[in-house]
């Protein structure tokens, strides 16, 4: 009997042990593409990433590999837009790195519009926040928190609204135009991080909102991953229809704590939207 429990807690071993060397080194590099169906009132395609963290687990080379696979999905689907829910950062070293890192982003072949995230506004030291949105705008990002705008050749508005955690998503100034009974108004989107940011908005918005900040739970061991979710909100990945309106949130590209990923690989998120 002791012999078999010893031979199972050895087996064991060398199973978690595959697992976590397969999450280091493979699954965290590895780039899925999901096409996801929208109902809205309009027909539009983008592409939504999230969470890329780049500084202490991940460089600008992880980045040009996401810009090279944006780019085929964008002669692939014949992408618009490409919008970024914010956390470009994770315990960056140095703040002069950031123009290394970023420049990728020069590269996507349409316009791209982008919010902050929480790993972005609480850097402690030299503010971090503020040189990143000139890295971004020079690298041809959008950055779009607390703006209300039309999209490109088309009638669809899109909002972008900063970080939850950093009290920057304040939706009352734009209330009165966005959420009101006139049809013209139903075509618009929401950018934020956090999903929990949904939790101001008037019930039975029309509003689609684009967010990131789960990562799905980053180590998605069933059950256990919905407790460390960082929402107050039941929000994980994918689409969720609400009285707040449609809630989409990507699982992002990144990982935070562990340089891990298990059963939820990097995800850059082709959205099509339809009437």
């Amino acid at each position: 009997m002791h012999e078999r429990i010893k031979k199972f807690s050895i087996f064991s071993f060398i199973v978690a042990i595959i697992i976590i060397l397969y999450a280091f080194f493979i699954e965290r590099f590895y780039l899925k593409v999901n096409e996801y169906e929208i109902s809205a009132s309009f027909n539009y395609d983008a592409i939504l990433i999230s969470d890329l963290h780049l500084g202490k687990w991940k460089n600008e080379d992880f980045l040009e590999k996401v810009v090279k696979q944006i780019n085929i999905q964008i002669d692939k689907n014949a992408i618009k837009s490409v919008f970024i829910a914010g956390d470009f950062t994770y315990h960056l070293q140095n703040i002069d790195d950031l123009d290394t890192l970023f420049k990728p982003l020069s590269l996507i072949k349409v316009p791209v519009y982008a919010v902050l995230g929480n790993h972005d506004e609480e850097r402690p030291g030299p503010k971090l926040a503020d040189k990143l949105k000139i890295v971004l705008e020079k690298n041809k990002v959008f950055v779009i928190e607390q703006k209300l705008f039309t999209l490109p050749n088309t009638d669809i508005k899109i909002l972008g609204l900063g970080d939850n955690w950093a009290g920057k998503d304040d939706i009352s100034p734009f209330l009165p135009k966005l959420f009101t009974k006139k049809s013209e108004n139903k075509n618009f989107l929401i950018l934020a991080h956090n999903p929990d940011t949904t939790f101001y908005f008037p019930k039975n918005t029309q509003a689609i909102t684009l967010t990131g900040h789960t990562h799905g739970g980053q180590i998605r061991i069933p059950w256990l991953y919905k407790k460390i979710i960082p929402t107050t909100g039941d929000f994980d990945s994918g689409l969720l229809n609400t009285e707040k309106g449609q809630i989409f949130t990507t699982s992002g590209l990144g990982e935070v704590g562990l340089p891990l990923r298990l059963f939820i690989p990097p995800e850059i998120a082709v959205l099509h939207f339809n009437k």
